[in-house]
């Protein structure tokens, strides 16, 4: 399942359109900002509380419509404090993140934790849909 998912020639890394009105499926922050507002004010409170601007890990960011969406939800003050992390496999959706967002850019969660010394505000869309699992009977 994993090949097939994340192989050379797999599902995701792929160069082809899967995200969207001419993909295979679309996802929230394709139909509208709702999401990225909602975790806009979530990453400004939670910077606020811990008197810290902590960095913000992605995982599974699809095209980086999302990351774009949250930076552009930010007061200005933050936008300029946001330090975005992507963790992504996929060299084709990297390539189409990077057109749309400022950031680093991590093959694991690992690495990116490692970046930012095991503190980080983590997220996900729809990341967990797409593991590839066995099923044990």
């Amino acid at each position: 399942m994993a090949k097939a998912l994340y192989g050379r020639e797999g599902y995701y890394t792929t160069p082809r359109s899967i995200i969207g009105p001419r993909g295979d499926f679309t996802t929230t922050p394709k139909l509208t900002k709702l999401l990225a507002k909602k975790l806009a004010e979530w990453i400004e409170s939670a910077w606020e509380r811990q008197d810290l601007k902590l960095p913000v890990i992605e995982l599974g960011p699809g095209d980086g419509t999302l990351a774009r969406d949250i930076r552009s939800s930010l007061g200005f003050f933050s936008r300029q404090k946001l330090n975005y992390h992507f963790v992504e496999i996929s060299p084709h959706l990297v390539n189409q993140q990077q057109e749309k967002n400022k950031g680093s850019w991590h093959a694991t969660l690992s690495d990116a934790l490692e970046v930012t010394r095991g503190e980080a505000l983590i997220i996900s869309n729809e990341f967990f849909d797409a593991f590839p699992v066995r099923v044990f009977n």
